[in-house]
């Protein structure tokens, strides 16, 4: 009978705290990510402040020439899996730092979207285009 009681108390507290140890490695996640593309995004834009261009277009997973002192963490994979990507010169802005071949649920791009931007993965400066999410920024 004690043993009954005993595995109750644990089938409870599992039921209770991995739904919200689910929830905080997503919010882990979704905040390296994040401070990632910030921090990426900034210094894209010194670069373009002081060489008046945009670094030149690089393959996904490699850092554009010129930015290897500025861009630690830029040929590695992400805490999502996938890698970075840069695109200067896109159709929809002047430039956009994008993550690619990534896995990550919808609810972590998601929760990416509200700490960078609108909420809403269809507007916006971060957008989820299929299996690559976009940052975009200008000048």
């Amino acid at each position: 009978m004690e043993i009954v009681a005993l595995l109750s108390a644990f089938s409870i507290l599992a039921i209770v705290t991995i739904p919200s140890y689910i929830s905080h490695q997503r919010d882990c996640r979704a905040s390296s990510v994040a401070s990632s593309f910030r921090s990426y995004a900034a210094a894209f834009r010194n670069y373009s402040m002081e060489q008046n261009a945009w670094p030149g277009n690089s393959l996904p997973g490699s850092i554009p020439q010129g930015m290897e002192e500025q861009l630690p963490r830029f040929d590695q994979e992400t805490a999502l899996g996938g890698q970075w990507d840069w695109e200067p010169h896109t159709a929809d802005c002047e430039a956009s730092i994008c993550l690619v071949h990534t896995n990550c649920s919808d609810a972590v791009v998601a929760r990416i979207d509200e700490i960078l931007d609108d909420g809403n993965l269809q507007t916006g400066d971060l957008v989820l285009d299929g299996d690559r999410i976009a940052f975009y920024i200008s000048e």
